[in-house]
């Protein structure tokens, strides 16, 4: 399965990763991206918690928005993003490429018209995310 093992479960999170609670596992937002694309992986990570760091991109309204890193396989400017939607119950007010951290409970969607999924994270309440400092490194490599 994706991820590795979690020891302490109030470490920080590392460079683009991501803490899924239930099962103690820090995955990388490339992973929870290819998760997505395996049905048994996607009911495997259903329903269990996930704590995110990335910067903050807003959508249309004002309750949902994307979470995103950079991807750098060789140099910055081959970077693509990696992106995870964001769903709060309330409305949000950060800025465009604010570092957030988020908690919330991990969904797939199912793409309308595409045999396609993404990864979703629905919060519980607006204070599920909360602005951090910047990564030392933006990239995930």
């Amino acid at each position: 399965m994706l991820g590795r093992a979690l020891g302490d479960q109030n470490q920080t999170l590392e460079s683009g990763g991501a803490v899924v609670k239930k099962e103690g596992q820090i995955l990388r937002f490339n992973e929870l991206a290819s998760a997505a694309l395996q049905r048994k992986s996607r009911e495997y990570f259903q329903g269990q918690t996930a704590k995110l760091r990335g910067m903050f991109w807003p959508l249309d309204g004002d309750k949902e928005f994307t979470l995103f890193r950079l991807k750098m396989t060789c140099c910055a400017a081959d970077s693509i993003p990696l992106k995870v939607r964001i769903i709060s119950p309330e409305p949000l007010s950060f800025r465009t490429r604010d570092w957030v951290e988020i908690e919330g409970t991990i969904e797939f969607r199912k793409v309308a018209g595409k045999e396609e999924w993404i990864p979703v994270i629905q919060l519980e309440s607006a204070d599920k995310v909360k602005s951090t400092s910047p990564d030392n490194n933006e990239y995930e490599i």
